[in-house]
């Protein structure tokens, strides 16, 4: 993450507006502009999420990527896409700090793939404006050569369909729009900018931890 810079921001008020399983805040800041002339007074709901991790499952000898399918309401509700192309995903529910480790267990629960090497692409805020969540992203090399069709936890309603897509595909998916998943298609664009040395990297590991 970015060092957080300094700065003269007060949070003035603040009020829970919804408690479920995510949680609004309605927050009153107050903050001088920024030729420090004028100082301002906003009331801003925050839809505060939990954090989340999300991983491209790439098959550098079959040279295929994972993507899965599930059902999503909001996208459903927008424009009546019910089963969008994604990454792996899942949020952060523990506080012990070892994304690895939670980005591991995420890639069995959903596709029963073991994640042999791991390269950190990043992290972003997906929705900046409004939300506090933060998501992290990461590849990981597996081996695909025993398909899975379904995955997730029954018991969490997880019903997911699993998908080895060649990696000429899914540059075409890019390339048309198919990918419209935030995580998905930054963790995709990232995958074809550094796709020779991930590769090779891959290809090059014994099932260490990629630096």
């Amino acid at each position: 993450m970015p060092t957080p810079q300094p700065h003269h921001i007060k949070t003035v008020g603040s009020k829970v507006v919804y408690a479920g399983f995510n949680r609004i805040t309605n927050y009153t800041f107050e903050f001088p502009s920024f030729d420090g002339k004028k100082t301002f007074l906003m009331d801003k709901e925050v839809f505060e999420r939990k954090n989340a991790v999300a991983v491209l499952l790439y098959d550098p000898v079959m040279d295929g990527v994972v993507l899965v399918q599930q059902f999503r309401p909001g996208c459903f509700i927008a424009q009546n896409i019910a089963f969008p192309l994604e990454i792996p995903a899942g949020l952060i529910d523990t506080n012990d700090g070892d994304l690895e480790k939670i980005v591991r267990k995420e890639a069995i629960e959903e596709t029963h793939y073991d994640i042999q090497a791991l390269i950190k692409i990043g992290c972003f805020f997906p929705e900046i404006s409004f939300s506090s969540r933060i998501i992290h992203l990461f590849c990981g090399k597996i081996d695909a050569s025993k398909a899975h069709i379904n995955g997730g936890l029954h018991e969490e309603s997880e019903d997911i369909n699993i998908s080895l897509v060649p990696v000429a595909q899914l540059k075409k998916s890019m390339e048309e729009g198919e990918l419209m998943n935030s995580h998905t298609l930054i963790a995709v664009q990232w995958f074809f900018l550094n796709l020779g040395k991930v590769r090779e990297s891959f290809l090059a590991s014994d099932g260490a931890k990629t630096p």
